[in-house]
């Protein structure tokens, strides 16, 4: 089912639940105490510049006979909504009685969206619905013995309207049962390494509870706290302890397992890190004017209510380009360019870099997954034709349009879904079928009308 955005049906049903499980009604089945978890992970990839937040104070699941569970939050809980980093956040549900489920329900608190523009300014937010339903693309089948992850992502761009120091924003969202879900740069802390396994498990950001277990196979690329790259998966676990942060990107599947794509090491740290804008750039004397943002420690991120203002000594620090890892130089430092500083020392507002991520600006702000039609291939140039599917527009760069390109490289990731659910088989660009396959992308936009892909999966559309 496509995951259609129905807006204040439900309302007063959860809103009654918003106690953390009690009330409910009587079409409200009970969540037995024992039962798994489920995780909602959010892809905050909005298309847009501005961090967007909100008091999320409800989320129930729904049956295909209407019946639905009580409010599965055991408190209100800040939920960033939208990031320009695209990084995922997590919350557990954790009481969830075992069945199929055909949708997710959430309500936020009114008048508690926030969001933070490019410039650091913090502004109000207005949603134009507070309380959502979403159709699961496929059903939920949760059982008793093992948690379940389900994917809430952005459809396509949402940007803020209006102007001032209040403006409304409608994010227009899709909800399915994590199956190859995309983690781009998502910053996990480490729990477990299992070196015989070639594995670790760890959690998500906002998610404690929920351990996710990361396989690493002969192609993943995997880089130290120094930015070497490791050959060998054993040599680089050996590196890797209980609190340390990795950086992973790769895909999540509803059981929670992860295939690593990519991941790189960040040592145990007591030291948040610095998520800033650059002000001003100094090449003589090499230092930068940041404005600090927020802070990131052990995965988890603090936005803050106003920047925080410093002087930052480059010295000797490593800089590297968050996508791909490689080493990048005091030149490639710009005014506006957003950074993640581990800082070395800080005396006030001067602080001494030890390393600085610059925000890759490709891709960047990560962009919706785009959903269409296949609509024909080009054998000879490696590109698909994508098309809207039936009466659903096609958003290519927050824009509607007739058609759009895909680029495949020799790096780009494909696979075909079952229509039922988790099975996924690696293809390549002659089993997609156009007319009868839909598609759903993740890459960046390259020119006008053509988007480099840097994964994406087809089904058949029934």
């Amino acid at each position: 089912m496509n995951g259609t955005l129905l807006a204040g049906v439900f309302g007063v049903c959860l809103l009654t639940g918003c106690g953390g499980g009690s009330g409910g009604g009587s079409n409200t089945a009970p969540n037995p105490t024992g039962t798994a978890a489920v995780h909602l992970v959010i892809d905050t990839a909005a298309g847009d510049t501005a961090v967007v937040q909100s008091q999320l104070i409800g989320v129930t699941l729904q049956k295909a006979d209407g019946t639905t569970t009580d409010n599965l939050l055991t408190s209100p809980s800040n939920i960033v909504l939208a990031n320009p980093t695209g990084e995922p956040a997590a919350i557990e549900l954790p009481l969830v009685a075992a069945g199929s489920y055909t949708a997710l329900r959430v309500a936020f608190a009114g008048g508690t969206s926030t969001a933070q523009l490019a410039d650091g300014s913090q502004i109000a937010v207005d949603l134009t619905a507070t309380t959502m339903t979403f159709l699961l693309e496929d059903n939920l089948l949760h059982n008793q013995s093992q948690d379940s992850w389900v994917g809430l992502r952005h459809a396509r761009p949402a940007a803020l309207t209006g102007s001032g120091q209040h403006r409304s924003w409608s994010p227009a969202m899709t909800a399915a049962p994590a199956a190859d879900d995309s983690l781009h740069g998502s910053a996990m802390r480490i729990v477990h390494v299992d070196s015989g396994q070639n594995s670790f498990s760890a959690t998500l950001s906002g998610d404690d509870h929920g351990l996710v277990h990361a396989s690493l196979s002969s192609g993943s690329e995997l880089f130290d706290d120094h930015g070497d790259r490791h050959r060998e998966r054993s040599t680089w676990l050996s590196g890797i302890h209980a609190d340390d942060e990795v950086i992973v990107s790769g895909t999540l599947r509803q059981d929670g397992s992860v295939e690593v794509r990519c991941a790189r090491h960040h040592a145990s740290s007591s030291s948040a890190k610095l998520l800033g804008r650059i002000t001003a750039v100094d090449s003589l004397t090499t230092t930068l004017e940041v404005d600090v943002l927020g802070t990131a420690l052990h995965g988890n991120r603090t936005i803050l209510t106003q920047p925080d203002h410093i002087s930052l000594t480059v010295g000797s620090a490593r800089i590297h380009d968050s996508d791909t890892n490689l080493a990048l130089s005091f030149s490639d430092l710009i005014v506006g360019g957003r950074i993640k500083v581990d800082p070395l020392s800080r005396n006030g507002a001067v602080v001494a870099a030890r390393e600085i991520e610059v925000q890759s600006r490709n891709g960047a702000p990560q962009f919706p997954e785009i959903e269409g039609q296949v609509g024909a291939i080009d054998l000879a140039t490696n590109t698909i034709t994508v098309l809207p599917r039936n009466n659903d527009p096609l958003w290519i760069g927050g824009v509607s349009v007739a058609s759009a390109t895909v680029r495949i490289s020799p790096t780009t990731i494909m696979f075909r879904k079952a229509s039922g659910g988790n099975d996924r088989t690696p293809i390549t660009l002659t089993a997609i079928v156009p007319a009868q396959d839909r598609i759903w992308i993740r890459g960046a936009l390259a020119t006008e009308g053509f988007i480099t892909a840097d994964w994406l999966r087809v089904r058949a559309d029934h």
